[in-house]
């Protein structure tokens, strides 16, 4: 280990070798430079600094990190100079170049009729026929400014949105020398549609009373698949657990069709594209039956309901390679089921041009497979962690156990929090949770009585950003594990691009352990002292990167915001208040008694009556533990429980020397 200036030299170089290369390779497509060096030792700083002479197109997740960029463009790292090719050689000029944003329809006066004719149609989640409804009819259209816009900058700003457009906008990438992609594209890249038993008896109860005239034949069939669907999800549920919807389709012999016929299609009355030849007995579903089918639902049915419906037979026309991405997940003891639709949007990246990628939890074997199987160059640093992180083992806090109203366990955290900051009153602390959970009452209420607002962050919304660099304490409480059935269904859309080995069994995608099983859970040994922690995910190895990528990774991420690695950062504190096992950053492990500085309370009631018992000299012989449950009427389990998490404590040997008869 060394310090954070040599860590940060050496990366310089490795990072310029890497860029060099890429930008000078022949093959097709171009290689991918992964870079995962941890928060803080400059990834995003140090790569714009390198190719700020070079023509860039620069994704990141916000509109707002375009700011960041120019400002790192604006101060150049010391003894380090910008990478030397062919694209820019070395007489090149050392100007700050210009940052342009690539255009959006919602950007004020890029579209004059963006309320009246896009907007109802997003809020639909109708954008695949915006050129169609709203802008080949459009009076604007000879003067629109959107559709004029072209690039006039060496760099340009686009959000990680653009890298799931269906349609390749090729003045976004024309003439680029490389592309970087700032911090982890993977949500966009890997969309989800679920559909739970609710919302589908929702879908048929609303499709049953609509009339049968034009859309007759889609209402039908749109029927007879949700009807079916329907049915499947009652109970008692086959003896599988999933069932292909293309498969399901084609037993109800539903055959769909992802195509929009053009303008041109429709004048010229083109019979292949507008009436293609179907099998016999098939039924056809297109996107626009579909969609004049769903805008005669009644306006009780929510616009993001109808918006899943025509986003899951988008993803199921697609649905062609070997291994599933659609399914119906039936009901069981582990969950209710519901529909779950996965789909892999390829960037729309030319081939011959390199891409960047920053993200210090990123792995290779994801990466290459998104970006159609390019070769991986791979930089990262291994700086020294300077930040003591504490992670209390106790529970793994997932949102549910924390959402629970007038439950224990949202208020515990926060007596840890007043503790901190009662004996730090000067420290600047700030706190990461999920964002759901603030938006419930007693959850924000009690969040609120120990932070600001501003001193509040949220899982997936703080990357990139350093706003917490400057604090002294960094509180990230509970491991929110994303919807399963959606875990499922991103899981699915990568695993698409996967070839099954030959013989391979279906997988069943059950996340393990199941909750509330600890019979897999790693057993960790510190001081002497034995943590068990919950290392959950998917048993297979691909399946479960992804899983990591959108559960442990994000926790890792968030402690990152308070920059660990930073010299300054000694005396820096960070909590993680779960029991997930982090693997890129050194914690030392606790109870929450510590934390609290307190003993339990049901093992005082226990030490206090038995006690009692044995200085009245009622019982003189030894007392088991289940007859221990019994004075204190609770369960067996938990006084196991107890014993299991406190048997080190001093409380815990003090009950056992007074159960064997020896205390008075």
């Amino acid at each position: 280990m060394s310090g954070l200036a040599e860590v940060r030299r050496s990366f310089a170089i490795g990072l310029r070798g890497a860029l060099a290369e890429a930008l000078s390779s022949a093959e097709s497509p171009a290689p991918l430079v992964l870079v995962t060096a941890p928060g803080g030792v400059g990834k995003t700083r140090m790569t714009a600094h390198l190719l700020r002479n070079h023509s860039v197109v620069w994704h990141a997740e916000r509109n707002e990190m375009m700011d960041q960029l120019r400002e790192f463009l604006g101060a150049p790292v010391p003894d380090v100079g910008p990478l030397v090719t062919p694209h820019a050689p070395q007489n090149a000029t050392m100007v700050v170049p210009t940052v342009e944003k690539r255009l959006a329809r919602a950007d004020p006066g890029a579209c004059t009729q963006y309320d009246a004719r896009v907007a109802p149609l997003r809020e639909q989640n109708l954008g695949r026929f915006e050129k169609a409804l709203a802008c080949r009819t459009c009076p604007d259209r000879p003067r629109c400014r959107y559709l004029q816009w072209r690039p006039a900058t060496q760099w340009l700003f686009a959000p990680h949105v653009w890298l799931a457009l269906k349609v390749e906008k090729p003045d976004l990438y024309a003439g680029r020398d490389i592309v970087v992609i700032d911090e982890s594209p993977t949500s966009v890249m890997l969309q989800s549609i679920t559909l739970s038993p609710a919302e589908v008896d929702a879908i048929v109860s609303a499709l049953a009373p609509l009339p049968t005239q034009s859309t007759a034949t889609t209402v039908a069939a749109l029927l007879q698949f949700f009807g079916a669907c329907q049915t499947l999800l009652s109970p008692p549920p086959l003896s599988r657990r999933r069932i292909a919807l293309r498969s399901l389709m084609r037993d109800l012999g539903l055959e769909l069709l992802n195509v929009i016929p053009s303008a041109d299609d429709v004048i010229a009355g083109n019979a292949a594209v507008l009436q293609p030849v179907l099998e016999p007995g098939k039924t056809r579903l297109d996107p626009r039956a579909i969609r004049m089918t769903l805008q005669m639902l009644p306006k009780s049915v929510p616009s993001t309901l109808r918006g899943k419906v025509h986003q899951l037979f988008d993803a199921l026309a697609e649905d062609t390679a070997e291994r599933p991405t659609c399914v119906l997940v039936l009901p069981s003891e582990r969950g209710a089921g519901g529909i779950v639709a996965g789909r892999y949007i390829a960037p729309p990246i030319p081939p011959q041009i390199p891409v960047v990628l920053l993200d210090a939890t990123g792995f290779p074997a994801v990466y290459s497979r998104l970006f159609g199987g390019r070769r991986v160059i791979c930089v990262t640093a291994d700086p020294e962690q300077r930040t003591r992180v504490v992670q209390a083992v106790d529970h793994r806090y997932p949102a549910s156990t924390l959402a629970t109203p007038g439950g224990a366990a949202s208020k515990r955290l926060m007596r840890v929090v007043a503790r901190y900051k009662k004996e730090n009153p000067s420290d600047r602390v700030g706190l990461i949770i999920k964002k759901g959970l603030m938006e419930l009452h007693h959850v924000r209420q009690e969040v609120l009585e120990q932070f600001a607002l501003a001193d509040i962050g949220h899982y997936w919304a703080e990357r990139g950003q350093n706003r917490f660099a400057d604090y002294d304490a960094l509180f990230v409480i509970g491991a929110p594990e994303i919807n399963q059935l959606e875990m499922e269904a991103r899981t699915r859309a990568f695993m698409s691009l996967v070839p099954p080995m030959p013989g391979e069994e279906p997988f069943n995608y059950e996340i393990v352990p199941a909750r509330g099983d600890d019979s897999h859970h790693a057993v960790v040994t510190q001081d002497g002292e034995e943590f068990r922690q919950p290392d959950r995910g998917y048993a297979h190895g691909l399946r479960h990167l992804i899983f990591y990528e959108l559960h442990g990774g994000e926790y890792q991420q968030a402690i990152f915001r308070i920059r660990p690695f930073d010299d300054a950062a000694d005396e820096k504190m960070a909590f993680f208040m779960s029991s997930v096992p982090l693997d890129l950053i050194g914690t030392e492990l606790v109870k929450e008694a510590d934390l609290l500085d307190e003993e339990p309370e049901l093992l005082v009631r226990a030490r206090d009556l038995l006690r009692e018992i044995r200085g009245s000299g009622q019982e003189k012989n030894r007392i088991t533990q289940r007859e221990l449950a019994g004075i204190l009427q609770v369960s067996g389990a938990a006084i196991s429980k107890a014993k299991k998490t406190y048997g080190s404590s001093l409380i815990w040997k003090e009950i056992e020397d007074l159960l064997e008869g020896d205390g008075n």
